[in-house]
């Protein structure tokens, strides 16, 4: 379980790109809105939605600072 520690409301330059309204929860990892969201895993442990999910989840105050955050790990082998 981690909690939310920082947001930025825009867009955010990160060395592996640029993420979107992102909140980050674990050091440089976070829940962030891109425009490319895969079937398949294609992160480096971040948690990637669709721009517009990212908005309604900040326009719903669903992700404020010090939100629990709970990553579930899913064997891509089953």
């Amino acid at each position: 379980m981690f909690s939310v520690i920082r947001r930025v409301d825009g867009w955010h330059s990160s060395p592996l790109g640029s993420l979107y309204r992102p909140a980050f929860f674990n050091d440089g990892i976070a829940v962030h809105g891109y425009t490319s969201v895969p079937s398949t895993p294609a992160s480096h442990g971040c948690v990637r939605v669709s721009l517009s999910a990212m908005d309604n989840l900040w326009g719903a105050g669903g992700i404020q600072l010090a939100s629990c955050v709970l990553v579930y790990s899913v064997d891509p082998r089953t």
